[in-house]
C-alpha cells in the first residue's frame, strides 16, 4: 500500500519515522506535502528519503493508495474530493470538518459513488468500543473533560473572540463548556476527539465538553464520562494516547486485511 501524507506537524512525523522504523510493513511511502511548514516537511522528506511535493495535486498526480490528511479541517474541506478522484481511499485526523452536516453528507456520497473509504482513527481517544456499545446500550450523551497546557490553545478563535490571556491563568480553568459542534468550531485545531466520540454514535448535540489549560501540563489529557445510570457514579471510560500512535494502529490493520473479501462500509471508525 502506498501512502501519500498531507501535513508534516507532530502526527504526520510519528507516521512517518514509524514507517522508517519498519514498524508497518507492507506500507510504502509515496510521498509528503505541507500546507504551512514546507521547510519543516522538505527536511522530513530527506530523512526518511520520500518525495517532497510543493503541493497537494502534485501528490495527488504519484497516485497513492491512501492519504492520510493530518494537517487542518480546511485542508479536508480542500482536497478530500480530489483524493477520491485521483483513486486514494482518506484517513483524516482533522475529524472536526465533519461537523459540518453538509459536507459531510457530500463526502460520504462521493465515496460511495466512486468506491472509496474514508477511515477515522481513533485518535487521542481511548474507550471508543466501550462508547459505541454503550450507544447501543442506550447512552445517549456523555462528558468529555480536556485538560491541556496553555500554549496548546494558542491562537484558538474562542480565546481570539473573547480576548482570553491564557499567559495570566496560573491554576486549572474552565475556559470553554459547550456541545461537540461548537468545540470543534472555537477549537478547530484543538478538540478533535469531540468529532470522534460525535461519530461514535452520540451525535454532535448530547456531548457536553469541558476544557481547562494547566500551565505545568505536559500533556493533553482527555477524559470521556458517562452518566450515572451507566455506572454509580461518574467514572471515566476513556483517556488520551500516544500521540500518533492509533494512526499507527489502523495502517497496521488496514495493510494487514488489503486483501480480504469482506466489503467495508464508506466510513470506518477506530481501530
Amino acid at each position: 500500500m502506498r501512502l501519500g501524507l498531507i501535513g508534516c506537524g507532530s502526527i504526520g512525523s510519528a507516521v512517518v519515522k514509524a514507517i522508517a522504523r519498519g514498524d508497518l510493513p507492507g506500507l510504502e511511502l509515496a510521498g509528503v506535502t505541507d500546507l504551512a511548514g514546507i521547510d519543516a516537511a522538505a527536511k522530513l522528506a530527506a530523512t526518511v528519503d520520500c518525495p517532497f511535493f510543493a503541493g497537494v495535486p502534485a501528490l495527488l498526480n504519484v497516485k497513492p493508495d491512501l492519504v492520510l490528511e493530518a494537517a487542518s479541517a480546511d485542508a479536508v474541506r480542500s482536497f478530500a474530493a480530489c483524493i477520491f478522484e485521483c483513486g486514494a481511499d482518506l484517513m483524516l485526523v482533522s475529524v472536526g470538518a465533519l461537523a459540518d452536516a453538509e459536507f459531510f453528507g457530500r463526502l460520504i456520497d462521493q465515496a460511495k459513488r466512486q468506491g472509496r473509504r474514508i477511515y477515522v482513527p481513533s485518535g487521542a481517544i481511548g474507550g471508543i468500543d466501550i462508547i459505541k456499545a454503550a450507544v447501543s446500550g442506550g447512552l445517549d450523551e456523555c462528558r468529555l473533560t480536556t485538560t491541556k497546557s496553555p500554549r496548546a490553545l494558542n491562537g484558538a478563535p474562542y480565546l481570539i473572540e473573547r480576548g482570553i490571556d491564557l499567559e495570566t491563568i496560573r491554576e486549572a480553568t474552565v475556559i470553554f463548556e459547550g456541545n461537540a459542534r461548537q468545540a470543534v468550531r472555537f477549537f478547530p485545531q484543538n478538540l478533535n476527539v469531540a468529532a470522534t466520540i460525535s461519530l461514535a454514535g452520540l451525535g454532535w448535540i448530547k456531548q457536553r465538553l469541558e476544557s481547562s489549560p494547566i500551565r505545568h501540563a505536559t500533556r493533553n489529557v482527555h477524559e470521556v464520562f458517562r452518566p450515572r445510570q451507566f455506572r454509580r457514579s461518574d467514572h471515566p471510560v476513556g483517556k488520551s494516547t500516544q500521540l500518533g500512535q492509533s494512526e499507527i494502529e489502523l495502517y497496521g490493520n488496514l495493510v494487514g486485511n488489503r486483501n480480504a473479501s469482506v466489503r467495508q462500509p464508506a466510513i470506518q471508525l477506530g481501530t
